[in-house]
């Protein structure tokens, strides 16, 4: 039997076999939807299966991993989804405070001062007018400085608020600005 020099030649980058066209789109939509790092800790389950047992346990392996990392990274973003809205949330008193003052000429004046979940508040209105109108605030407890907010989503899905002051004071909080104000002005009996 003689050979042909087709049957020596080591195979080429074309002729070698190819991921199944099924697996390769399976794949693509799974990176899209949830990322890469969720597929490659899945062929790592995929890897403890198979040290661990067999073809099967490494496929069990393999899906419980992408199940769980992929449901969490997926409520991660969710979360980071509802924070960005509930940040987007604005307080349009303010504007409406100035136009007012402005138009009639007043001054404001401090009605009360108050704390609540941890920062201070000044129920504010006008001096002809001694109604609290609007709200200002949160403000630091130890200078009064207006306080800063930051917001971040760390993995998996856990918000962190902390409103911060150039005097070095920080408060943890589970409420956005917004969310706060909003509480406060019920505290002060503001007219809706």
């Amino acid at each position: 039997m003689e050979s042909s020099d087709n049957d020596l030649k080591s195979p080429s980058i074309e002729s070698q076999p190819t991921v199944p066209l099924f697996i390769e789109r399976w794949l693509k939509k799974a990176e899209s939807a949830v990322g890469a790092i969720t597929i490659l800790l899945g062929i790592a389950g995929f890897g403890v299966g198979l040290l661990f047992g067999n073809y099967v346990t490494g496929l069990v392996g393999a899906f419980i991993t992408f199940g769980i990392v992929g449901a969490l990274e997926v409520h991660h973003i969710q979360t980071k989804v509802r924070l960005l809205q509930r940040l987007k949330e604005r307080n349009d008193r303010n504007a409406l405070f100035n136009g007012i003052r402005k138009t009639r000429g007043s001054l404001p004046k401090i009605i009360s001062e108050f704390e609540h979940d941890g920062v201070c508040f000044r129920s504010v209105g006008l001096e002809d007018v001694p109604l609290p109108l609007t709200m200002a605030g949160p403000l630091c407890p130890k200078c009064n400085g207006v306080l800063a907010q930051r917001s971040t989503v760390q993995f998996p899905g856990i918000i962190r608020i902390t409103f911060l002051c150039r005097c070095g004071f920080a408060k943890p909080s589970s409420l956005t600005r917004a969310e706060l104000i909003a509480e406060a002005e019920q505290i002060a009996n503001l007219p809706k």
